[in-house]
């Protein structure tokens, strides 16, 4: 709901022009999405190694690839697309 209202009425994510009453919630997917990678961290599934360190937030095409199968990608993809030209 959160993302359908941003996009479809152009707010930006809370910040220096943001509507701060839409992100009260926003920041759940993220704590999922963290807590999806550390069960991943935690595993023995080979090749997925590069998604928990840091610089995957940098790698778009991490970010689409993965994007959809784990929330925290999902989420930094969505701010990537919405906040195009900012330095992240």
């Amino acid at each position: 709901v959160t993302r359908r209202l941003q996009a479809d009425y152009r707010l930006e994510p809370a910040g220096s022009h943001g509507v701060w009453g839409l992100d009260d919630y926003h920041c759940l997917p993220f704590y999922f999405g963290a807590c999806q990678l550390q069960a991943l961290s935690e595993s023995t599934t080979p090749g997925f190694d590069a998604l928990t360190h840091p610089s995957v937030v940098n790698q778009p095409d991490m970010l689409r690839e993965f994007g959809d199968r784990f929330l925290y990608l999902g989420c930094i993809r969505y701010i990537r697309e919405l906040k195009q030209g900012v330095p992240f």
